[in-house]
């Protein structure tokens, strides 16, 4: 424990000196993976593939705020969408811009929720951005957890199937109606995007809600709590739906949603609970009875006069 303190103090004071920076180099490395993962499913367009490109947007957006990322990423999308087919172009793209009409009207400022869901959930560990934003951020977070989940569907299910709809119609305007009436179909009749979109926002909202609660390791008793719950509503689903529940993909999510949530309790709520004091003082209206509990630190010796001198 003390040398994660040590370490725990030495980066915040070296984010104290160089945080700007630190911003803005977090804001490329997230654009450069949202932007990466994109191209790697869908990469119709091999314009948009090239790692200038690619390097080139990310610094863009690592100057801007985090909105950007989420229009140019949308933007580049619609083009490799363009790629597979028409009727995915103007199916996908209208689907696509409609949730994000919808999320800016809701939740503008949930942009980082949005980007790194979508982020994990090709990565398959969904459940370690809702823990983190549950503990970190607040219950709109929750609305950048649910349209990053619609993102990650939109993306797969368009891929999937923008190049081999058919229809069974003559006429050309018809066949295209019937294709991308079909694509939108599937993705809105999408059984697992309700299912993990609605587990993700419980977990969310069950960490934000237990986090705050003036119990002793508050930030990992929410957290085991609403992981368990999650987990739960995955299998339940996973039987009564019928949805295909990978249990090693489950338990790898669950287990890097827990080292998630102990991190940042290690680096933002470190307390120390065996020196509690309770304490009780009175004015003329008022009892007041209060807990305090003190946080970890690091306390540096201060050097002697001697050695200042030398």
């Amino acid at each position: 424990m003390w040398l994660l303190l040590k370490v725990r103090d030495r980066i915040s004071r070296f984010y104290g000196e160089h945080d700007t920076v630190i911003r803005i180099l977090s804001k490329f490395c997230m654009a450069l993976c949202a932007f990466a993962m994109i191209n790697a499913s869908l990469g119709q367009i091999s314009f948009l593939c090239k790692p200038v490109v690619v390097g080139a947007l990310a610094l863009v957006c690592a100057f801007l705020p985090s909105n950007s990322t989420v229009m140019i990423g949308a933007g580049m999308i619609l083009v490799h969408f363009y790629g597979i087919s028409l009727e995915a172009a103007i199916a996908g793209g209208g689907m696509l811009i409609v949730g994000m009409l919808l999320y800016f009207s809701i939740a503008p400022h949930s942009a980082v929720p949005l980007i790194l869901t979508a982020i994990t959930m090709r990565m398959g560990i969904p459940s370690a951005a809702a823990v983190l934003f549950g503990l970190v951020g607040g219950p709109l977070s929750a609305v950048g957890v649910i349209f990053g989940v619609f993102t990650w569907y939109l993306v797969e299910t368009t891929n999937r199937m923008g190049g081999t709809l058919e229809s069974q119609a003559v006429d050309a305007a018809e066949a295209m109606v019937q294709k991308m009436t079909e694509l939108m179909n599937s993705v809105i009749s999408n059984r697992e995007m309700a299912v993990m979109a609605a587990a993700l926002t419980i977990l969310l909202w069950i960490v934000w809600l237990m986090h705050r609660m003036a119990v002793k390791y508050a930030w990992m008793v929410a957290a085991g709590t609403g992981l368990l719950i999650y987990v739960g509503i995955r299998c339940i689903s996973g039987v009564v739906l019928q949805i295909p529940v990978p249990a090693l993909t489950v338990i790898l999510d669950v287990a890097l949603a827990a080292v998630t949530a102990m991190t940042a309790q290690a680096f933002l709520f470190s307390l120390d609970y065996r020196r509690t004091e309770n304490v009780r003082f009175e004015d003329d209206d008022y009892f007041y009875y209060v807990k305090a509990v003190p946080k970890r630190k690091v306390y540096r010796r201060k050097r002697s006069r001697r050695s200042e001198r030398r």
